[in-house]
């Protein structure tokens, strides 16, 4: 029982000083791998292409963290389509897992930030860009460098404006609601981990 012990003391002491971890203690900028391998924020210094990062955590929240997904929409996308072959916000998000080839446990879950969810993003975005720009610089493949001063699509429609969904602002936080046939704003994927 002493080898056993002394053994997983070794494994955890070896996972910690690596910085990948499967212990669920998520931080802000954190970086989740494709088989739910957890890359404390700083420390990602090669990336595996049979596990590339899927997600960097925005938040910590009840019940696990808040990870954004490491591609946004490739142009600005509308929220609803105007013809039967445009990419839309909503599409975006339900087709990540697919578009982004993550399989198994995390392939699912994957949708638009209400727009808490993207207030939030956007105050912790140091510690989320500071993850993107890292896998970036070692693959600009891997994932986008940053998420900018883009205007985002939330999943939250509109309180007042019918026909309308809420945004957020990357510039300075600004929250508002747009029509849903606006063309300048970009989508990004959200998906909670933790309690799988």
């Amino acid at each position: 029982m002493k080898k056993i012990s002394l053994l997983v003391a070794a494994l955890c002491c070896a996972l910690s000083a690596s910085g990948q971890s499967r212990a669920r203690s998520y931080a802000p900028g954190d970086i989740v791998l494709a088989d739910g391998t957890l890359v404390k924020a700083g420390t990602l210094s090669a990336l595996d292409t049979e596990n590339l990062p899927i997600a960097v955590i925005a938040a910590v929240k009840k019940g696990g963290a808040l990870g954004v997904g490491v591609h946004r929409s490739v142009e600005c996308v509308r929220f609803e389509a105007q013809s039967a072959d445009e990419e839309t916000a909503p599409n975006f998000a339900a087709h990540y897992a697919a578009a982004h080839h993550i399989r198994g446990a995390h392939s699912e879950g994957w949708r638009l930030p209400g727009v808490e969810e993207l207030k939030t993003i956007y105050a912790n975005r140091a510690a989320v860009n500071a993850s993107l720009q890292s896998m970036h610089r070692l693959d600009a493949g891997a994932a986008m460098g940053g998420l900018g001063s883009a205007w985002y699509w939330t999943g939250t429609p509109a309180s007042v404006k019918k026909g309308c969904t809420w945004f957020v602002h990357f510039f300075n936080g600004y929250a508002g609601e747009c029509e849903r046939d606006m063309t300048n704003l970009n989508a990004i994927a959200v998906r909670t981990f933790g309690g799988e």
